[in-house]
């Protein structure tokens, strides 16, 4: 499960067929207010199975530090016979994925930033949907620039 925090190491993978949409780097913090999504990574080959053998390089390849990431997950994902075979469906992961799988480790920690996040809700007395409502988005604050009254007065807008 990803987690929250700030990541203290980021490399990308790279090399033909291989395509990273990203906008972390080092020292960028991973909120709990904002998607925990913090790249897309796309292969592409002459078939399917030279795609999904990019994809497994490429995966090995990412190094990413101080956040927890699932790339292992998707690496299971990927060596499934039935991902492998094309036999695909909304419930693919329902179907072929067992969270009892998962490492006890991942679960304790999903489990610690829940009752973390929990806490801090409870001593906030803030509820996430309060904070996005009553504050402005610093996204938009920051692509605010100001227009010079000479523009206006000239009848630009």
């Amino acid at each position: 499960m990803p987690s929250i925090g700030v990541i203290n190491f980021y490399q990308e993978p790279g090399g033909p067929g291989v395509r990273v949409d990203s906008g972390v780097y080092e020292g960028a913090e991973i909120s709990v207010y904002y998607d925990p999504m913090i790249a897309k990574l796309i292969t592409y080959g002459q078939n399917r199975a030279q795609a999904i053998d990019k994809m497994i390089r490429a995966l090995s390849e990412y190094r990413i530090g101080g956040v927890t990431s699932n790339i292992d997950f998707h690496k299971q994902i990927l060596a499934h016979p039935e991902f492998v075979a094309g036999h695909l469906s909304t419930d693919f992961i329902n179907t072929h994925y067992r969270p009892s799988e998962t490492a006890p480790e991942t679960l304790i920690q999903a489990m610690a930033l829940a009752v973390a996040l929990s806490e801090h809700e409870s001593r906030s007395n803030l509820k996430p949907t309060t904070f996005i409502k009553n504050q402005s988005s610093k996204w938009k604050s920051a692509g605010r620039i100001p227009v010079p009254n000479k523009v206006m007065d000239r009848g630009w807008k």
